[in-house]
């Protein structure tokens, strides 16, 4: 939490988030941002915010490629071909259009860092938080 409550500006703007328990459709596509790095040899950041898409998934599929204790119906799965999460991405926001707006859908979470084409990455279900983040910013 911040010390005192911010203004929006030219700069800042408040994220509209999604309502407790809204569903994001199978296949929608998102986009994910992060200033992690961006070679796996290389532990500095990147200097540029960066952004990739992905797609939401079915949370079945993602389970499969994960250990299944991590995994649980708080969090949404997307997965992108050829690019990953890395160090610094997590906490990132993963955005998506829904109807007039842009969502702010998840977190960032964690990925599955294995070597292959397909990528998994996790997001916290921020629909799933949405009340708490209400009663905590009363927004």
């Amino acid at each position: 939490m911040v010390a005192e409550p911010f203004s929006q500006n030219q700069y800042v703007k408040y994220v509209v988030l999604p309502v407790q328990d809204e569903k994001v459709p199978l296949g929608t596509h998102a986009i994910v941002a992060g200033w992690g790095k961006t070679l796996r040899d290389i532990e500095a950041p990147s200097p540029v915010l960066r952004h990739a898409s992905v797609n939401v998934v079915e949370m079945k599929n993602c389970e499969e490629r994960v250990p299944k204790p991590v995994v649980t119906i708080h969090m949404i799965c997307g997965e992108r071909k050829g690019q990953q999460l890395f160090k610094g991405d997590f906490g990132g926001p993963l955005i998506v259009r829904m109807g007039e707006n842009v969502k702010q859908i998840g977190t960032a979470s964690w990925g599955d860092f294995a070597e292959k084409d397909t990528f998994t990455c996790f997001y916290a279900d921020i629909s799933q938080y949405r009340l708490w983040i209400h009663q905590k910013t009363q927004i």
